[in-house]
């Protein structure tokens, strides 16, 4: 898998995983989204922003939760709260960790550190159009479909034949 694909992976981990943080990156990677003049090219973009996004979107989590636990602390028992805080530390953990794999162009791991395989997660209907762009085959010509690369590479084979009196 490429990089793009490992991210979109990530994405559909992250909507599983963690609802709220993906929404808040998917709808700040589309507000970049609509400045950018990158044309076809702009779904590349939004998966790159949606994973740059859902860095700023994790620390923000870490400090709700940190509060919420803290608020929680006081109606627990002391076995309790140790158990909700290693609850919390170690899914903030593999957050924080899942992140940095998918801005290096990693998949996703489980809790055992396991490679997440993107077929096994949901598709969100936000990402379904760059997860089909992300798992297509890529043009010999960014930007220009194959199909014009294929005709065009056909007239000028002609014309080549052509000047050389071969047709």
């Amino acid at each position: 898998m490429n990089a793009q694909q490992n991210q979109i992976a990530y994405l559909k981990w992250l909507a599983k995983e963690h609802p709220d943080v993906y929404r808040q990156s998917i709808a700040n990677a589309r507000r970049v989204e609509q400045k950018s003049v990158l044309g076809s090219l702009g779904w590349i973009n939004f998966v790159i922003q949606a994973v740059a996004m859902a860095g700023s979107a994790v620390m923000q989590k870490k400090q709700i939760d940190k509060q919420v636990s803290a608020q929680k602390k006081a109606l627990l028992s002391a076995e309790q709260q140790a158990a909700a805080d290693r609850d919390v530390a170690a899914k903030l953990a593999l957050l924080d960790a899942n992140t940095k794999r998918a801005q290096a162009g990693l998949p996703p791991v489980d809790i055992n550190g396991k490679v997440i395989v993107a077929t096994n997660l949901p598709t969100p209907p936000g990402l379904a159009p760059y997860a089909s762009a992300a798992g297509a085959p890529s043009s010999l010509i960014p930007g220009v479909p194959n199909a014009v690369t294929a005709v065009g590479g056909a007239v000028a084979l002609f014309l080549l034949l052509r000047a050389f009196r071969i047709v």
